[in-house]
């Protein structure tokens, strides 16, 4: 479905009555026009989404700033270094991932032998 500009919008009002006040403009034919009433809907729900994602950003925040300093305090204290921290976090997400490790493993040496090769 295509969005309007305004001069579309203004012509779709403009055709859409003839001053009998019936809708003489038959959308079913021309899948390129949007009723207005159709673009507000949208363009509310855009709106609550975007509100809804950044109410979810805003409560997620505390808790990225507590990995931020969770892994600042590993790697100060020496218990992990970065390398460690960023490969036990990639194998945390392979397991939440529930992936085939040794589909993995095999993919993984298929492609570091093709790049030797080329």
């Amino acid at each position: 479905m295509k969005s309007l500009d305004n001069a579309e919008v203004m012509s779709y009002y403009t055709n859409a009555n003839d001053g009998t006040g019936e809708n003489n403009m038959d959308t079913n034919n021309n899948p390129n026009i949007v009723p207005p009433n159709a673009l507000q809907k949208k363009d509310q729900m855009v709106k609550n989404y975007i509100r809804s994602i950044a109410e979810i950003d805003a409560a997620i925040e505390p808790y990225r700033e507590q990995r931020k300093e969770l892994r600042k305090e590993f790697v100060e204290n020496g218990w992990l270094s970065k390398d460690e921290i960023k490969y036990a976090m990639k194998a945390y997400a392979l397991i939440k991932q529930q992936s085939d490790f040794d589909e993995i493993e095999r993919m993984y040496f298929r492609m570091t032998s093709e790049q030797e090769q080329e």
